[in-house]
């Protein structure tokens, strides 16, 4: 399961956006996001040009996978690798989440 949280303009506020469940292949649907308009980054002003998100990915057997904020711009096609570490690896993620 990928879930993807968005924060509220100017804070740290996390509230869930999205939940996406993978192929076989491990690949989600290609999914926009919105983000402020493009012109917007050519303000000074602005504060964000951008938006944030959290892509965290959960799957029984293996480490939780959180990015730590990826970043939308208006226009512009990201992509987000998550890779996941089996809990079978004893030390490959120290503190890491079990779920």
């Amino acid at each position: 399961m990928v879930r993807i949280g968005s924060f509220l303009p100017g804070t740290d506020a996390e509230t869930l956006f999205r939940t996406l469940l993978t192929d076989e292949s491990g690949l989600t649907p290609i999914l926009t996001l919105p983000a402020p308009p493009r012109a917007e980054s050519l303000t000074p002003d602005t504060a964000r040009p951008f938006a944030r998100y959290r892509v965290s990915v959960l799957k029984a057997g293996y480490y939780t996978s959180a990015d730590a904020g990826t970043t939308i711009f208006d226009g512009i096609r990201s992509l987000q690798p998550i890779y996941l570490v089996p809990e079978s690896m004893p030390g490959a993620m120290p503190g890491g989440d079990r779920t």
